[in-house]
């Protein structure tokens, strides 16, 4: 999957270049018609682990609400970037074939970001790797700011896409755990949608012609708040777990 997004991102600019926009949608719709039939396939239902942690007072669940809002926040923070992650680029003098690489080998290297939460496991405290990453992403967008260079670029968004692949998993993990009726981890993939489609609107309503240092500071808020909103549901599983060592 990572290396078809890759190639996707890689040729992107040439393909809406020579095809335009329409042309370009409509080799998505062609590209699209294989994966529809493949649906027909996939099994109709499957098993799952519960992995909820068991004693979990009910006056407590309602922390796990506040996983979707810090999904949406997420999710909303990544858009916003990405949507005008081209026109950060071409700002600092970089070309369109450069900027669809960069985020290409992003996109192919974020798989390092869920092999590292599957490497840390319980080495370290889910809190600390998720504000380790948030700076990560704060550091980043401020950088970015700055018109960097080529390399610097393709470094950022590296990071970028590695930090928001550490973030994700712990989120998720959290929210199963706190969800043992499995209604708010329901809520994640809308949650998800939703911010996918407010991250550009929130984009486009703080842009300025030729200047991102607005947009870039509103992706550093949203970076703090998604991971401030997992404070509390972290809080409450830290408190639990103390609980269950004690007896």
């Amino acid at each position: 999957m990572l290396l078809f997004a890759t190639a996707a991102l890689w040729i992107r600019p040439p393909v809406i270049e020579s095809l335009g926009f329409g042309g370009a949608y409509g080799l998505i719709v062609v590209l699209a018609l294989p994966v529809a039939h493949s649906v027909r396939h996939l099994p109709p239902t499957a098993e799952t682990a519960a992995v909820a942690v068991p004693g979990l007072p009910q006056t407590n669940r309602w922390f796990a609400h506040l996983v979707p809002l810090s999904v949406f926040v997420f999710f909303a923070e990544h858009n916003a970037l990405c949507a005008f992650a081209e026109r950060i680029g071409s700002a600092a003098g970089l070309s369109g074939q450069y900027i669809g690489l960069a985020l290409g080998v992003a996109t192919l290297l974020s798989a390092a970001g869920a092999a590292l939460v599957a490497w840390l496991g319980t080495r370290i405290s889910r809190g600390l790797a998720v504000a380790g990453a948030t700076l990560v992403q704060i550091g980043a967008f401020i950088w970015l700011g700055r018109e960097p260079g080529a390399s610097l670029f393709l470094i950022l968004v590296v990071l970028l896409s590695i930090a928001w692949n550490i973030v994700n998993p712990f989120r998720l993990g959290i929210l199963a755990q706190l969800d043992t009726s499995g209604s708010s981890l329901a809520l994640a993939p809308a949650a998800t949608g939703l911010g996918l489609a407010a991250g550009p609107a929130i984009g486009a309503a703080v842009l300025s012609p030729g200047a991102y240092a607005m947009l870039l500071c509103v992706c550093v808020a949203l970076a703090a708040t998604s991971a401030l909103l997992l404070w509390p549901p972290l809080r409450a599983l830290d408190r639990l777990s103390g609980n269950s060592r004690a007896g």
